[in-house]
């Protein structure tokens, strides 16, 4: 299930899998009515993309991916916007601005055409921002929450080494004059980046498996800066933002890709990415760990974190323990 942002509507699907059509409905919350209802196929990957519709922050719109288009359907008629799609052939994934009524989208290289991101306004569909990248194999986008950034991490291969590839960033500045980008070089496979909640951080894990390194930069006004390279972090392959901002904590989990723990699972450092020093060290808090645990969770403040070994995911060594911002554990339960 998926609540609009207003929670006025409700989204379900059925989950089917493999040949069997899946089934995506829309409920007003208030009325219990059902508004609309799409037939969605599972494609190659044998099952359904969730989740499969994406809301506009102000929940007066939602958009679905389908081949070659991005639908736009305006609410609470759920009627599509316009009475036509957006074209865009070869669309690989979209998402919406957190703030504004804007939608972000890419389109791999065709033929001797570029890859593209495009953002887009809605209703008017008024293109904001065109960039064009070439040699590119990946894209992954995401979005400052409060809707100032948009960075596009781009993979690239690596000449003569197979199934090798480095990374870059492009960063729109959303609410400058004609939205400059800033590319940012790697040098690197990025493995995972996440911006700080409420504020401009953006946290990188980048390397190859057992040498990964952790690089925040901060964005501003026409300036992206690398505060601090991290080095030597293992293997820990996730990122954790405190719902406050400036802490964060790094960590390796269950191997979700291969559903298996790798050496060191449960290893977890918490940063202070507040100090304004270039020195690495200060920013670590605390070294530690929580074997086999699965999963990391804040509470609200931002003052404590909870982590756990889900019983839906591990049989045994099931506990919980809770930690404060500074990685002070205080308390553990079995």
């Amino acid at each position: 299930m998926q609540f609009s942002p207003d929670e006025r509507y409700i989204v379900t699907g059925n989950g089917a899998r493999g040949d069997a059509h899946s089934t995506v409905i829309i409920y007003d919350v208030w009325s219990s009515q059902e508004k609309r209802k799409f037939t969605v196929q599972t494609g190659e990957t044998g099952h359904m993309e969730w989740p499969h519709l994406k809301w506009s922050a102000d929940s007066r719109y939602f958009a679905r991916q389908t081949e070659d288009t991005i639908s736009v359907y305006e609410l609470p008629a759920c009627g599509l916007l316009d009475k036509r799609s957006v074209k865009c052939p070869g669309v690989r994934g979209f998402s919406w601005s957190p703030k504004d009524n804007y939608i972000a989208y890419w389109v791999p290289e065709q033929g001797e055409a570029p890859a593209r991101v495009t953002i887009i306004s809605v209703p008017r569909r008024h293109e904001i921002r065109v960039k064009n990248l070439y040699n590119v194999h990946n894209i992954e986008m995401a979005w400052q929450d409060q809707g100032a950034y948009l960075a596009v991490r781009v993979d690239r291969p690596v000449k003569g080494k197979r199934s090798s590839h480095v990374s870059s960033f492009e960063i729109f500045h959303m609410k400058e004059k004609e939205v400059p980008v800033d590319t940012v070089e790697v040098k690197d496979m990025v493995t995972r980046f996440m911006w700080e909640p409420k504020g401009n951080k953006l946290c990188t894990l980048h390397g190859e498996p057992g040498r990964v390194n952790c690089t925040i930069y901060n964005v501003v006004q026409g300036k992206v800066t690398a505060l601090v390279t991290i080095p030597d972090l293992r293997s820990i392959d996730c990122i954790f933002w405190s719902p406050a901002g400036q802490y964060c904590v790094l960590a390796q989990l269950l191997n979700l890709q291969q559903n298996k723990f790798q050496q060191g699972a449960g290893c977890m450092m918490f940063l202070d990415t507040g100090v304004g020093s270039s020195n690495p060290a200060d920013y670590k808090l605390v070294a530690t760990e929580h074997p086999y645990a699965t999963d990391v969770e804040w509470d609200p403040t931002g003052r404590f974190v909870c982590t756990y070994v889900s019983a839906w995911i591990r049989p045994n060594d099931n506990e919980y323990q809770i930690w404060s911002f500074l990685g002070r554990r205080v308390r553990k339960e079995s």
